[in-house]
């Protein structure tokens, strides 16, 4: 007797998943799973509910990190699954969409990930030696795709209720997320901000800098990261404006710094010679940067000497 039984959906009230790709290890616990079989041989999936964890989390805070699956929809095919949609968030109020294409074989389309996160508290990427150095939560729109020439990551970070301290320069860097951070705010508080608290009498705010906008548009492959129309704004004390791109170890960048007449008045000819355009209230002048993460330089102080 031949029989063939045909099921075109199943249904599973708890479903537990672990995967991993490189370093990665994922796991997927107590989640509610609809699998239909479509007529071209792919299927589509539905999960509701659910814990999905990630080992390890891509910066340096911490080693794990969880998150309540509220939903997600992908279409399986033999060699790639096109993620439609995908949407997680935890107990402190980061949500995280994820949507794009995951190949499961080499000949396969190349990976390609749109990953939206809002409200991750920056203290989770930067790491334990740095949470005093760096305040806020992070919002990203990145866009990871996967190529012959490497893995790209580019697309926007901003930090709300941003609060930045300067670091000391023994603090080491990190991969990923984390060493992106770490990388664009050393760059600014190892030169710039020191090099104005030093001639005014507002030290410890250049120090201890509360920003009402901080962000810039980021594109990293491998060691080479850049920013663009990076902004950082502390109304009534001081701007930041410009690009910057770190190769390795090595820095260089042109942003336009603008403070306020206030904060000039202590220092001789500084208006006169040095921050000579007005713009939007502030007086600006272009700063190059340049020397590398450990030892940064710019060309502001010895300005600010010879006037």
């Amino acid at each position: 007797l031949n029989a063939r039984i045909e099921v075109p959906q199943v249904g599973v009230r708890n479903t537990n998943l672990r995967f991993g790709t490189g370093d990665l290890d994922f796991r997927l616990l107590g989640s509610g799973a609809v699998l239909v079989e479509r007529g071209d041989g792919s299927y589509d999936l539905e999960l509701r509910g659910g814990a999905f964890s990630m080992a390890p989390f891509p910066g340096a805070g911490v080693a794990k990190k969880a998150f309540d699956l509220r939903e997600a929809s992908a279409r399986i095919q033999s060699d790639a699954v096109y993620l439609v949609n995908s949407t997680l968030a935890d107990a402190n109020g980061t949500t995280v969409s994820v949507e794009g294409t995951i190949p499961l074989s080499a000949k396969a389309h190349n990976l390609s990930l749109h990953t939206s996160i809002d409200g991750l508290p920056v203290a989770e990427v930067v790491g334990p030696e740095w949470t005093n150095r760096i305040f806020g939560r992070l919002a990203l729109d990145i866009r990871t795709l996967e190529s012959e020439g490497g893995t790209t990551h580019e697309g926007t970070v901003r930090l709300a209720d941003a609060r930045l301290v300067t670091p000391e320069p023994s603090q080491p860097d990190a991969g990923g997320v984390a060493g992106m951070v770490r990388q664009g705010w050393r760059a600014f508080s190892g030169t710039l901000l020191p090099a104005l608290g030093a001639y005014t009498d507002r030290t410890r705010q250049f120090r201890n800098l509360a920003c009402d906008t901080a962000s810039a548009r980021f594109r990293k492959q491998g060691d080479h990261l850049e920013l663009h129309r990076i902004e950082i704004v502390s109304k009534g004390l001081v701007s930041v404006e410009g690009d910057l791109a770190v190769e390795g170890d090595t820095l260089n960048g042109l942003v336009q710094l603008g403070v306020t007449r206030a904060t000039l008045s202590g220092i001789p000819g500084a208006e006169s010679k040095v921050f000579t355009t007005e713009r939007d209230g502030l007086l600006w002048t272009p700063v190059r940067i340049g020397g590398t993460l450990r030892d940064p330089q710019e060309d502001l102080t010895q300005r600010l000497i010879d006037a």
